[in-house]
C-alpha cells in the first residue's frame, strides 16, 4: 500500500528464507519467530553472517521475554508484535532502513522489566576469586596489627 515499498518474494520456513534472501538480496526483511524447518531467529543468525549489513524485523505473536532477546541477539533491529496495526510496521521499516532500532513499546516494557542473567567466563571468576583472597589477606593483616 505504500507507493515506495513492494513486497518482492515470501517464504513459507526458515530454509527458504535464507534461500530466498540470497536470491533477492532485499532491502530489508520481515521474519517471523516460529517456522518449520528453521526458526526465525536462527534464520537471522544464517542470513546475518552471511550478510552482516542484512536489515532485519522480527514479526511475531511472542511476546515472551527470552524470544525478544534471542531475537535482538541474532540480528533484529525491529521487533513488531503481529497484533500492531500497520502504520507502525511501515514506520519500523523506515526507521530500520534508516539505520536505526525499533522496537514496539509493548516489547520495550516487556524489555525493561526483564534482566537477563549473564553468566561470567572462567577468567572473570578467576579475577574475582583473586580480588576476594587478596582483600581477606589484607583485612586479616589490619587484624594482626590492632591485636
Amino acid at each position: 500500500m505504500e507507493p515506495d515499498m513492494r513486497v518482492i518474494d515470501e517464504a513459507g520456513d526458515g530454509r527458504e528464507a535464507v534461500a530466498k534472501y540470497r536470491q533477492h538480496l532485499p532491502d530489508i526483511v520481515v521474519m517471523d519467530l516460529r517456522m518449520p524447518n528453521l526458526g526465525g531467529v536462527e534464520a537471522t543468525l544464517q542470513i546475518r553472517s552471511e550478510f552482516p549489513d542484512a536489515d532485519i524485523i522480527v514479526l511475531t505473536t511472542y511476546e515472551g521475554d527470552e524470544n525478544i532477546h534471542r531475537a535482538l541477539e541474532a540480528g533484529a533491529q525491529g521487533y513488531l508484535l503481529k497484533a500492531s496495526v500497520r502504520k507502525e510496521l511501515v514506520q519500523c521499516i523506515r526507521e530500520v532502513l534508516a539505520g536505526h532500532r525499533h522496537i514496539s513499546p509493548v516489547v520495550a516494557a516487556r524489555l525493561a522489566q526483564y534482566t537477563p542473567r549473564i553468566a561470567l567466563t572462567d577468567r572473570e571468576l578467576q579475577v574475582l576469586n583473586h580480588n576476594r583472597q587478596g582483600f581477606a589477606k589484607q583485612r586479616n593483616r589490619r587484624r594482626a596489627q590492632h591485636c
